[in-house]
């Protein structure tokens, strides 16, 4: 996500040492290299702390413009919802402006594995009638949120299928 801030001395005097507050919304992480200030790249590091970074505006003339922006990576453990972000300016010890409340959604990733446990080999020579063959695989939910799999198990030669919960013994499907 990469936020602006337009900052905009709208009176004729000019405005020293102001700070600006920036967070780094929960959830998210400060890209290393993004931050711009009147499209320069700057190195704040020193500046950053764990939910947000502030930056000094040492003067800024009345009319002028001065642009602020960042992106944050959104944590790979991220819940579904809406992170929120609002920028705040301290211009002097009396006067605070935040900006507007900027809402971006996070929705949910799907993502399932199918993978084959590896100490199973699968080199049956002889298939003998009523001999239980186990096929185990893992299923596992990537995402972040709650999902679904459908398994089919149908076989071309009509042979019954089966699907257990990790136990081996607690059947999934009846």
């Amino acid at each position: 996500i990469t936020y602006t801030a337009l900052l905009v001395n709208q009176g004729m005097s000019a405005v020293e040492n102001a700070t600006v507050t920036l967070p780094i919304p929960l959830h998210t992480t400060l890209q290393s290299g993004s931050v711009k200030v009147n499209g320069a790249s700057i190195d704040v590091s020193e500046e950053t702390g764990d939910d947000s970074w502030t930056h000094q505006v040492s003067i800024l003339n009345g009319g002028q413009g001065y642009e602020i922006s960042y992106t944050v990576q959104v944590n790979e453990n991220a819940p579904v919802g809406v992170i929120t972000n609002s920028v705040t300016v301290d211009v002097d010890e009396d006067t605070t402006v935040t900006s507007n409340e900027v809402q971006t959604r996070i929705l949910l990733a799907a993502g399932v594995g199918l993978t084959k446990i590896a100490d199973d080999v699968y080199d049956y020579a002889e298939v003998h009638i009523g001999t239980t063959y186990a096929f185990r695989y893992v299923v596992k939910n990537t995402g972040n949120g709650p999902d679904m799999v459908f398994a089919n198990g149908n076989m071309d030669n009509d042979w019954p299928v089966a699907f257990y919960a990790s136990d081996g013994v607690t059947p999934l499907l009846t």
